[in-house]
């Protein structure tokens, strides 16, 4: 009942994802007029900004999230710990332009950074820095989830190993980010296909990614096979992203496990800083 079950869940989505991979295909058969459509876009500049906020995004999310990844996968089941993590969990339960439009009202036209930003001409500017603020604050819950779920399956023998040594704060440091850099890359790489597909904060910050390229040629009334034909790039590199994502090697829980150390306090102070600034603010402001 079990493989069935699974075959029929394997065949589902292999049908989800074939079919309108077969739509991609007949883009390069399809023709037609294009019309008065505007086509002299740079793709390949477009391509390059797309990944370059996403790469931004995701690398800084991960260096926000790393800490309470780790601090969640070593805390007890306390109260303050399940608000905890109900809290992390309210970001990506809204859709990332809600949290961008939480940022931006707390600087509006009338407030002192919205006076400064428009003497100065600096608009887009303050637009750009919002969207990595507020897509940071969307996205690194999901690295410390990463985190923390494959931290719960490593032994803690290294740290032993490491007290034993009298290891200093700069050899814990290498040590820890060679464990957890898995995780990393995975939540990272996770953060980057989730903000290459993201449109509606793009727009909002007006920044043309290759989600606002193919929404002007779809506003441009263009055939369906040239808006194909445009998001071949994007789909060829979700596929690699994919890849790369299935590569990435998980560490397996060992045959003699160690129980895990509690969390240090500063962590915790951490976690709860970076909750209280990137999650409760924005919605009181």
């Amino acid at each position: 009942m079990t493989r069935l079950l699974f075959s029929l869940l394997i065949l589902a989505w292999l049908a989800c994802v074939l079919v309108p991979l077969a739509g991609l295909v007949s883009a390069f058969i399809g023709d037609g007029g294009t019309g008065d459509i505007v086509t002299e876009v740079s793709t390949t500049g477009i391509l390059l900004r797309t990944l370059g906020w996403s790469a931004m995004i995701a690398a800084v999310s991960a260096s926000i999230g790393w800490i309470p990844g780790r601090y969640m996968a070593r805390a007890r089941g306390g109260g303050c710990n399940r608000v905890l993590w109900i809290l992390m969990v309210v970001p990506m339960c809204l859709p990332a332009y809600a949290i961008f439009y939480c940022w931006y009202q707390a600087v509006p036209p009338g407030s002192y950074l919205g006076n400064m930003a428009a003497e100065n001409g600096m608009i887009p500017m303050l637009r750009e820095g919002i969207l990595l603020v507020s897509m940071t604050c969307w996205s690194w819950p999901i690295i410390s989830l990463c985190v923390a779920a494959c931290t719960s399956l490593r032994r803690d023998r290294v740290h032993e190993l490491l007290t034993l040594d009298a290891a200093g704060p700069g050899r814990r440091l290498a040590v820890a980010i060679r464990e957890d850099l898995p995780a990393l890359l995975r939540g990272m790489l996770i953060v980057g296909m989730l903000m290459i597909a993201n449109t509606v904060a793009f727009d909002l910050a007006q920044v043309q990614t290759m989600g606002f390229h193919l929404r002007a040629l779809e506003a441009q009334a263009a055939p369906g096979w040239m808006i194909l034909q445009s998001s071949l790039p994007l789909v060829v590199l979700l596929l690699v992203a994919i890849g790369l994502l299935v590569l990435v090697p998980l560490r397996r829980s060992p045959e003699d496990p160690v129980p895990a150390q509690p969390p240090r306090t500063w962590q915790a102070v951490v976690t709860w800083l970076v909750v209280i600034l990137t999650i409760i603010l924005p919605i009181i402001l």
